[in-house]
This record gives C-alpha cells, structure tokens and sequence, in this order.
C-alpha cells in the first residue's frame, strides 16, 4: 500500500485533543453553576429545600462556611477547565 499522497496519522493524542476540550468546556461549565450554587448557599444568599433524601434530611439554617469554601474551590476548578478548554495554542514551528 503506497502512503505517499495520504496525510501521515496524527498521534493519538493529538486526535483525542479536540474531545478532551470538549469534555473539560462540559465539565467546567457544570463545575461552574455547581459550585455557585454551592457559594451561594454557603454565604446564606439561596435557601433550597432539599430533593432527594436517603436519611433524616434538614435544610441547613443561615450560612456554613465549609460550604461557601467548596464551592468557591469549585468554581475555581471549574473556570479553570474552562480556560483550557478555549485556550488556543499556535501551530508547532517545525
């Protein structure tokens, strides 16, 4: 089999890469609204009843610092994908 008008196969993980950001822009975005969320409650700010419960199930009264942290941290890691995800990178010199 000749390849000499096929274009060489990229590697994989060049061909995974367009996926990958994909994934990361998804995931990030839900981080995102997630962990929002999670600030917000935290701060006092939003008060939702709960869903789903599997136990003994209380809404959590005024704001809980613990929260508040995990969802900033979410929101970082989240924007963070974001970035990568939409970052542009110049073509290799060769």
């Amino acid at each position: 089999m000749c390849r000499s008008n096929m274009a060489p196969s990229l590697p994989f993980r060049e061909r995974m890469k367009p996926k990958m950001k994909k994934t990361a822009l998804i995931a990030g975005v839900a981080c995102i609204l997630l962990g929002g969320l999670w600030l917000l409650q935290g701060l006092g700010l939003v008060q939702i009843q709960p869903i789903l419960c599997v136990a003994d199930c209380e809404p959590v009264q005024g704001s809980s610092s613990k929260w508040a942290i995990v969802g900033f941290l979410t929101v970082v890691i989240g924007a963070l994908a974001v970035f990568y995800a939409l970052r542009r990178r110049p073509p290799p010199r060769r």
